[in-house]
This record gives C-alpha cells, structure tokens and sequence, in this order.
C-alpha cells in the first residue's frame, strides 16, 4: 500500500515504552500510526484533527482512563473503530466493552502477535496470506515462537589492537 492507501492508527498510551513499542509495531505496509496520545483527554483533543481510521487505547491512564475517552472519542467519530488494549482484559467483559463502545479487546500481555491480526479484522483488510513481520527489524510475528526460531546475531570477529 502507498502511504495514502496506508490506515491511519492513534496510539493512545500513557507510557512511552508501550507507545514506542505500539509504533514500531503498527508501521507496516498496511498501517501508519498518524499521532499519539499520554491520556484520554488529549486523545479526544487530537482524533478529529488527526481523522485516524482506527484506535489502540490503553484502558488505565491518568487524566481520563480508556473507559471514559472511548464513548467521546466515538461520538464525533462513530465510524472509526477502537481496539482497548490493556493489561486488564479479566476485568473488561463484553458488557463493559460495549458500553465503552469499543470494537475489540485486546491483553497487552498476549496481545502483540494479535494485534495485526485484530487491526485488520476490525478495518475489514483481508487477512494476510503469509506471516507478517513487526517493524524496521522485520521481526517475523509468531505466537508461539521457539527460542531456535528467533534471528541470531552474527558473530563478532574480534581483530587484536595493531
């Protein structure tokens, strides 16, 4: 896809690990993320100047949680879909979920190699026929990877000092 074929994705997390590790893995050929979010509140502030065709929100933030942006953040935008990804997942039942309004929940402990999977689902994008990679260090996405399976770095040679 060209970049303005590319779905457009609102990151909204409090933690910075989490955004950036959300960034590198939502920036595909299919996805770009078009702005980020620490909190609720300011998730509402840019969506409708950002117009993303799709929502990760993070259910426990200061300021203005998951639960309370999901409803503002649908009103404007009722179209867009919101996928909540948080640590709570045993918490959010269905019945909370809808009435949060969002479309999707998601763990983040066991969420990552979903995620794609989910983004795409809830866009109506056909699945991928192979399997995808995460990010500039192509990292194939496995759920259930062997520790085999991941790339091993090359060896060093180590040269004597001259």
């Amino acid at each position: 896809m060209s970049d303005k074929t590319k779905k457009r994705v609102l990151v909204v997390d409090d933690h910075p690990s989490i955004r950036f590790l959300l960034r590198s893995l939502v920036e595909t050929e299919d996805f770009t993320v078009c702005g980020e979010a620490v909190d609720g509140r300011e998730a509402v502030e840019k969506a409708p100047q950002l117009r993303p065709d799709l929502i990760l929100l993070d259910f426990s933030m200061p300021n203005m949680n998951g639960a309370e942006a999901a409803p503002l953040l649908k009103k404007p935008m009722p179209q867009v879909p919101i996928i909540l990804f948080t640590l709570h997942e045993d918490s959010v039942g269905n019945a909370l979920a809808a009435a949060m309004n969002v479309d999707k929940v998601i763990a983040k402990p066991d969420g990552m190699s979903k995620l794609l999977e989910c983004m795409r689902s809830v866009l109506s994008l056909p699945p991928l026929s192979q399997p995808s990679t995460v990010g500039p260090l192509e990292l194939p996405i496995d759920p259930t990877p062997e520790i085999n399976q991941l790339p091993q770095p090359a060896p060093i040679e180590e040269k004597p000092p001259e």
